[in-house]
């Protein structure tokens, strides 16, 4: 009796302990990832125009991403607040200590940030704004999923661009509809 006591005590604290620490990434911050098919490393800056702290590579595995959470943009560079390569790579070493570039800075280039298939359905499309607000005009309404880069971030918004049909568009994305994750389809595009 007290061998599964003990048992179910290890099974319960593991999974309070993963809900815990996978917690952190949700609705506080905007979250990226680093474009897979890149061969450029990821540069780490101890800050903006700084020394290169870190230089990552992708990893061979298809379902291996550096997810970023971020602070805040300035002039094209962003500040973190953690970083972590997911899904199937939980014993990378980046892992080991995801806020160990907390505070360092990265530039815009291979950032991405994807909408939502399940926000699309069933409703008019996402919504693209030309500034940080719901009041502001809406610059795009996409009826598809896109994968577009992130170029900007203020509060909860993400400032984004891609291109379609052969016009880069620009617009504010709701923090409702970004989605980090490449891998899989976000629920509602973020998890509360």
């Amino acid at each position: 009796m007290n061998k599964l006591i003990f048992i179910i005590f290890i099974i319960t604290s593991t999974t309070f302990s993963q809900k815990k620490e996978a917690s952190i990434f949700y609705r506080d911050f905007v979250e990226c990832f680093y474009e897979q098919e890149t061969t450029e490393l990821l540069s780490i800056y101890d800050k903006i125009d700084g020394k290169i702290v870190a230089q990552l590579s992708n990893s061979d595995e298809i379902f291996c991403w550096y997810k970023l959470t971020l602070l805040k943009s300035k002039n094209g560079w962003f500040e973190i607040e953690n970083l972590m390569i997911v899904p199937d790579c939980s014993s990378h070493e980046v892992n080991k200590d995801i806020n160990k570039y907390k505070g360092c800075w990265i530039k815009k280039d291979n950032l991405r940030i994807e909408i939502s298939e399940i926000a699309i359905e069933g409703s008019k499309g996402i919504k693209f704004y030309s500034e940080p607000s719901i009041q502001s005009n809406l610059v795009y309404r996409s009826p598809v999923y896109l994968k577009t880069g992130l170029i900007e971030i203020k509060d909860l918004w993400a400032k984004v661009r891609f291109k379609l049909n052969n016009k880069v568009i620009e617009g504010w994305l709701h923090d409702d509809d970004q989605c980090a994750y490449p891998w899989t389809t976000c629920t509602s595009a973020r998890i509360d």
